[in-house]
């Protein structure tokens, strides 16, 4: 019978559109759906007396700032300016430091980042392949 893995440790390297480098731990399925149900909103419709949902893209945001993005190198001001929209950007040359605060800000500001680390989260093959590139190396 098989068993799927409910929780990982998996981390993977990736680069983002060639310009910084992210962390991501691996989220089997199970996860990434308990990690999108738990931030679902239920209210009631007033006008037609039924409950709906509707996702809490904060909630959600900063579950994957804690959950899913463990770090990230050479995320210049830069490559922020064409992210995201910044009262003030960190000089061009300064990378800017890994935290959640900052991951979850760049979740909700940068068009697309929040669907491409949900992406290779969820895409075993990467993981696999940077498991066997380690393996090449250290044998």
């Amino acid at each position: 019978m098989i068993k799927a893995k409910t929780s990982s440790d998996k981390t993977v390297w990736a680069n983002y559109r060639d310009t910084f480098d992210v962390e991501i731990r691996y989220a089997p399925r199970a996860k990434m759906r308990a990690l999108i149900n738990e931030c679902q909103i239920r209210e009631w419709d007033q006008k037609t007396h039924q409950p709906i949902e509707r996702a809490d893209d904060d909630k959600f945001f900063k579950r994957i700032a804690e959950e899913i993005v463990v770090n990230w190198r050479g995320l210049s001001g830069e490559v922020l300016r064409g992210m995201i929209d910044l009262d003030q950007y960190p000089q061009d040359e300064i990378d800017e430091p890994y935290s959640k605060e900052s991951c979850f800000e760049l979740l909700k500001g940068a068009y697309g980042f929040d669907r491409w680390v949900q992406h290779i989260a969820t895409e075993l093959e990467a993981f696999e392949a940077a498991r066997r590139a380690a393996e090449t190396k250290n044998s």
